[in-house]
């Protein structure tokens, strides 16, 4: 080798570790840097060049290139174990909401409410005449409604808490897969030397599978797809989109689903952040709502079904129903649809007593036909049953809102009910104790909080 080859050959390897040097010094610098990965300098032999006839020397090292330290297989392990994560604290932090709103650790749940206003009803059995203890019956059972009533609104708020989390977190996902197919453009002009721009689409990948379960697909030239639920969401430089909508189940619940932004389809994500708040909202929040519509319709059902069929201190001399029927004419057991009826008659009776001036008491019979054969009852023809009952002096009618209002014509004679096997009364809202048909409609009958 000339003296010319070797000084050339020493500059040339001088130059390669200078660069390993620079490569070191960057791998210390971006130490603490978020999504940073570090790299090695690879150093190789230059070509050899002929010293004399058959006879080669080296030409010193040279950079051959300067790769990332990575592992795809460990960095898609990392991003399932991501999405998991994700999606176990949001599950956690919305089933802690529940626990913490239907306070089944303390002296304030369902539990307790209900007792205090059964043992209300105990006391007041012992004194009927006690007009404080029929004040304390109303108060029991006004509290108990406002109990569910606010349990049922801050369980519906974090119904609408985590909609609004899906929408944001689905927002964040659609500017990531934007990100990553930008940065696959980048990738893909500059070469395999692009290191910085991989770790920033390293990183956008693992921010995303913090949001839904991705799985990513080498192209290569530097290009990835990135996949949820087996469709691709980013294609090379192109992306799909990702988008929301919601509507709302029978019972008012918020029921929100990912699209693609391209054609909506449905995107389907099972863990990540938005993946447990869609679980969340289906199978937490909105069964929690018609659990708590269940007890408070079971409540108003089973003590309505009893309060029915007594009376207070006197009998009455009028009295209007609660519930408004959609359709008079309509057999009473047709249907909510029909009717406006929550809690449906079944086939039975009922007695109506009629007490005169001089405390006689007079009890007629009156058929409730739901049995599918024959005449079904209707409101109307409820109403045509107990006129023919009353002899003239107690009638009923249906006014405008398709109430029932049965009256005395004599005020020396009043009225009541009892031994109703059909559940008609209960059914139209006749001397009901509750109103409303749910945890959002309950309350203690306007006539009762009015006279005791």
């Amino acid at each position: 080798m000339s003296l010319l080859g070797a000084l050339h050959a020493g500059g040339a390897s001088l130059a390669a570790q200078q660069a390993a040097l620079q490569v070191t010094g960057n791998n210390i610098s971006n130490a603490g840097t978020a999504g940073y990965t570090r790299q090695v300098t690879n150093l190789a032999s230059m070509g050899p060049s002929e010293a004399a006839p058959g006879m080669y020397t080296g030409n010193g090292a040279g950079v051959m290139s300067i790769e990332r330290q990575v592992n795809a297989a460990v960095n898609e392990s990392l991003r399932g174990a991501t999405s998991d994560q994700a999606g176990a604290q949001t599950t956690d932090s919305v089933l802690g909401r529940l626990e913490t709103t239907f306070g089944a650790l303390n002296d304030n749940d369902f539990s307790s409410q209900l007792t205090s206003f059964f043992n209300g009803f105990s006391t007041l059995a012992n004194d009927p005449t006690n007009a404080g203890q029929r004040a304390v019956v109303i108060q029991n059972g006004t509290t108990i409604a406002g109990y569910l009533q606010q349990l049922r609104s801050q369980v519906s708020t974090i119904g609408s808490d985590v909609d609004a989390q899906i929408k944001s977190q689905a927002q964040q996902a659609d500017g990531l897969v934007k990100q990553i197919a930008g940065l696959n453009e980048q990738i893909a002009s500059v070469g395999p030397q692009a290191n910085a721009l991989m770790d920033q689409r390293d990183q956008a990948l693992t921010q995303l599978s913090q949001l839904m379960d991705i799985k990513v697909v080498d192209q290569g030239g530097g290009n990835l797809n990135v996949l949820v639920g087996g469709m691709p969401v980013v294609q090379g430089g192109t992306t799909r989109g990702v988008t929301t909508s919601s509507t709302s189940d029978a019972s008012g619940n918020l029921v929100t689903s990912v699209h693609f932004g391209d054609n909506g389809d449905t995107i389907n994500v099972s863990t990540g952040t938005l993946g447990a708040l869609m679980t969340a909202q289906t199978q937490y929040v909105a069964p929690a709502v018609g659990q708590i519509d269940a007890m408070a319709a079971g409540l108003i059902q089973a003590v309505n079904a009893i309060h029915t069929q007594g009376q207070g201190t006197a009998g009455f001399s009028t009295v209007t129903s609660t519930t408004p029927v959609t359709d008079p004419t309509a057999a009473l057991n047709a249907g909510k649809t029909a009717t406006g009826i929550s809690f449906p008659p079944t086939n039975g009776t009922f007695n109506l007593y009629m007490t005169d001036g001089s405390g006689q008491v007079t009890t007629q019979q009156i058929s409730v036909n739901l049995s599918g054969q024959g005449t079904q009852t209707s409101l109307n023809s409820l109403a045509a049953g107990i006129t023919a009952a009353g002899g003239g002096t107690v009638t009923a009618s249906v006014n405008a809102a398709g109430k029932l209002t049965v009256s005395s014509s004599d005020p020396a004679t009043t009225f009541g009910f009892g031994d109703d096997t059909s559940g008609v009364l209960a059914a139209v809202g006749i001397n009901t104790y509750f109103t409303g048909s749910d945890a959002a409609t309950i309350a203690v009958n306007p006539a009762l909080t009015a006279n005791s």
